[in-house]
């Protein structure tokens, strides 16, 4: 269990550590195979991880989404963690 905390805890620190009123990804619905491969490029961190459980947050404990957006609370198990120093 240890490591799902650790998991749970860096998922929330990445989380926080994104500046307020920025999104770290397009304005649209979805994203296209090379949004996210210029994502990944320009990631520091990267984690490999296996989704063991989710629930869906309260409006209450969802702040600031927009309306058709939801927020979860998501475990998972590390498989890997790979992390550079920014160039």
């Amino acid at each position: 269990m240890p490591a799902r905390r650790l998991v749970t805890a860096a998922a929330l620190f990445l989380l926080a550590a994104a500046a307020p009123g920025e999104s770290p990804r397009p304005a649209g619905p979805e994203l296209s195979y090379a949004d996210m491969a210029d994502l990944a490029l320009a990631a520091t961190v990267a984690a490999h991880v296996r989704v063991t459980d989710s629930v869906l947050l309260k409006k209450e404990q969802a702040a600031g989404v927009p309306a058709n957006m939801a927020r979860f609370y998501v475990q998972a198990d590390m498989v890997s963690l790979r992390a550079r120093r920014p160039s």
